[in-house]
Formats: structure tokens, sequence, C-alpha cells
């Protein structure tokens, strides 16, 4: 499958999503049962080929300057979310990871991206009657591309996504006005989570 009929695909489906990955997995899973079992196969490949080349240390940084945290699931579910931006969001994602910030609804919608995975999957099992869609063959890198980083070093290289994560982090604490507090009064985090490194953050540590 060639490159423009992919971002084809996936534009239709988010266009149709009305704003809800978890729709547009739906949909993009409807518009391949449409197509031949092999273009069903052609497409799987060139996700997984796309999702390994955002194997990179600076997309990863940013993902982690805009949730607070970032897993390796996490990251695995931030860079689907990329895909289900579009060719625009993707090619952004591979030269200024911080101008991401522009695709950026909510830091945390990529925790749904998950569900774009298995579009192909679905649509391949249901185009043949149950079968499982042969493996790609396509892996992430052993260790991802780029040097290594810091929490410290985040600020100055992703200003802008630092800046769009930490103002949701601190509206979801004026939201929960103290519900839910330890007893010290601050609200519980434990490592990787949103609000652990924007309490660092405030702290200046």
């Amino acid at each position: 499958m060639d490159t423009d009929t992919f971002w084809a695909l996936v534009d239709e489906a988010r266009d149709r999503s009305d704003g809800s990955i978890e729709q547009q997995a739906e949909v993009l899973q409807e518009l391949l049962e449409r197509r031949p079992v092999a273009e069903v196969v052609a497409f799987a490949r060139r996700y997984d080929e796309l999702r390994a080349d955002l194997y990179r240390q600076d997309l990863w940084a940013a993902a982690y300057a805009l949730q607070g945290g970032c897993s390796d699931d996490g990251f695995s579910y931030f860079r689907s979310w990329v895909i289900s931006r579009g060719a625009d969001a993707y090619r952004t994602a591979l030269t200024d990871p911080d101008g991401l910030v522009a695709w950026v609804e909510e830091p945390t919608e990529a925790d749904e991206a998950e569900t774009l995975d298995y579009a192909a999957d679905q649509a391949y099992e249901s185009l043949t009657g149950g079968e499982e869609l042969p493996a790609s063959g396509v892996h992430d890198p052993g260790e991802p591309a780029g040097d290594p980083w810091s929490e410290d070093d985040l600020p100055a290289r992703f200003p802008r996504m630092t800046a769009r994560g930490r103002q949701d982090a601190e509206d979801d604490e004026d939201d929960d006005d103290g519900e839910g507090d330890d007893e010290d009064g601050t609200p519980p985090t434990a490592p990787g989570d949103r609000g652990s490194w924007w309490s660092r953050l405030r702290r200046g540590r």
C-alpha cells in the first residue's frame, strides 16, 4: 500500500470519528473491511513501519514533557496517537516534536490510541472468517534512536509541550479542589504519574 492511500484511510476515519480515537479505530476497521485482504495486510505492515520509525528519544522526551511522565506502554500509545493525527503530525513528530502541541486536544488522549493498533487485525479476522493477521515482521529497534535525555532538559527543549501539559495538570488540580489528597494535603502520585513531574517542577527540583 502506498503512503498516500495509507494516510487517506487514516484521515477519513478521523474525519468521521467526532474527535474520538476509539471511534476512529472502529471507522478505520470498517474502511479496511471494504478492501481486499492483501491491502489490509499491506496497511498493517505500513502501520508497523511508521510506528517503528517513531521510536525516537526526542519524541519520547516530548511525550514525557506533555504528559508529566511516559512509560514504555505510554510511549507506544503516544506513537499510535501521532499516526492517528495524520501525515502532517507524523512529519512534525520526526522533525520538531515540540510542534506536536498543535494537534493536542487533551494531553492524556493518547491513552486511547492503543485501539488503533488493532483495526487491521480485526478487519483481517472479519474478512477471513476469523483467521489471525500474519505478523508484519516489523519490530521496534532495540533502543530508541537519538541521544538519551533527562527530566531537567525537557522545559528548555520542549517548552510548548511542557507548558501545555503543565497547564492541563494545574487545571485538573483546580477541578479536583483537594479531593483525594493525602493527609498532608498533597495529591497522591506514583512514579511516572502525570502529577509527579509537575509537582517536582513547582518545587524547583
